[in-house]
């Protein structure tokens, strides 16, 4: 739930509070709840880099999600190194970590 409220502006206490307590997340429930809508796109980093011109992106990885906030490179050849990442769990960087093994999904809020 970090990573939505990362990218609604919203914490997660108040979104637990404003009743979505389940540790599974409720990904539309909540955008919906405070006024988004929850877009997913194909999970390749040309459509991250696109993405990211308009909105933050949660970002699947290994099982783990991320916030890719920033991205800095050629948008004809996106490079991991390219997107800098908030991720809850560890300390913030880029997208080139070997604990991002593989991309698995891309959503954002609209």
């Amino acid at each position: 739930m970090t990573c939505v409220g990362m990218c609604i502006k919203k914490s997660p206490k108040t979104i637990y509070n404003d009743g979505f307590t389940s540790s599974i997340c409720d990904w539309s429930g909540i955008g919906s709840n405070y006024g988004k809508t929850l877009k997913t796109v194909s999970a390749t980093l040309s459509n991250l880099a696109s993405t990211l011109s308009n909105y933050p992106a949660i970002v699947g990885v290994g099982g783990h999600f991320v916030v890719v906030y920033k991205f800095e490179g050629d948008p004809d050849n996106p490079q991991k190194s390219d997107f800098s990442v908030h991720d809850p769990a560890r300390s913030d960087g880029t997208l080139d970590r070997s604990a991002y093994s593989d991309i698995t999904s891309i959503r954002y809020y609209k």
